[in-house]
């Protein structure tokens, strides 16, 4: 039996495009099953499905629980050589590109009611890297925004445990991020986009969603920093039993080798 796992929608976009969608359409309709990431690849997909087969099956993107964990913030923060008096500390991981929005983030300090409290920690490497400082700079937050570079993945959990809530906000439609489930791993509290794929942030008070504007970001983080520093461990110790419960890749697995038993 084959079954297709349909994780984007990038066959739409990139360089003969038409030629991709045929061959998409080909493995969409020799499938036995297809699995998909996100509503939007849902629907695509079952308009391209021959009469008489079954529609395509959500199964959203999750993390493998083992691979991330919690440490204690101040360790984390030290093992990194992040400052003690860093206050309220926001961090995302991921490439340097467009689509994660890190320039919304770094204008949402500007919503802030004491940006002087509160630094960015923005991992990873990329080609708007260089634009993004110097946007920090123009935007007058270059000292309160920390751009760490490249960081080995087996570091990344150590990164996520020394912020005290992680940003995932993205253009992307096609799929939830999978940082936000690593994030949630690591049992920290997440900012994201609001999307019905991740409403359950919401329903489970696991973080904040937001729409895509720096002024909705800049709210998002007044809101968790202002809370106490139990509720925000509480909140990502939920988050943590949620991923493990629900959104492993592990489970993922059984529910496709279900399927076909």
């Amino acid at each position: 039996p084959y079954a297709l796992l349909s994780r984007g929608t990038a066959y739409k976009s990139l360089r003969f495009s038409s030629i991709l969608t045929r061959i998409y359409e080909y493995n969409v309709r020799t499938a036995a099953e297809v699995y998909v990431a996100s509503n939007e690849i849902k629907r695509d997909t079952d308009r391209l499905r021959k009469p008489g087969q079954s529609e395509s099956t959500f199964l959203p993107n999750a993390v493998d629980p083992d691979q991330f964990s919690s440490t204690d913030t101040a360790i984390a923060r030290s093992t990194i050589g992040l400052p003690e008096d860093s206050g309220f500390v926001v961090g995302c991981v991921g490439r340097m590109k467009p689509y994660h929005r890190i320039d919304y983030l770094i204008r949402s300090l500007e919503y802030v009611d004491k940006p002087e409290d509160i630094t960015l920690l923005l991992v990873g490497d990329g080609p708007e890297l260089d634009r993004y400082r110097q946007l920090a700079e123009d935007e007058g937050v270059s000292d309160q925004v920390v751009f760490t570079g490249f960081v080995p993945h087996s570091e990344v959990s150590t990164y996520i445990s020394a912020c005290d809530a992680v940003y995932g906000v993205s253009d992307q439609d096609s799929a939830t991020p999978v940082k936000i489930f690593e994030y949630l791993a690591c049992a920290r509290p997440v900012i994201a986009r609001s999307i019905d794929e991740l409403s359950f942030i919401n329903t489970r008070d696991l973080g904040r969603l937001v729409t895509r504007d720096p002024e909705a970001i800049g709210t998002a983080i007044q809101e968790l920093s202002d809370l106490d520093p139990t509720q925000r461990n509480t909140m990502g110790r939920r988050g943590r039993a949620y991923v493990k419960e629900n959104r492993t890749w592990a489970a993922a697995v059984d529910r496709i080798l279900n399927d076909f038993e």
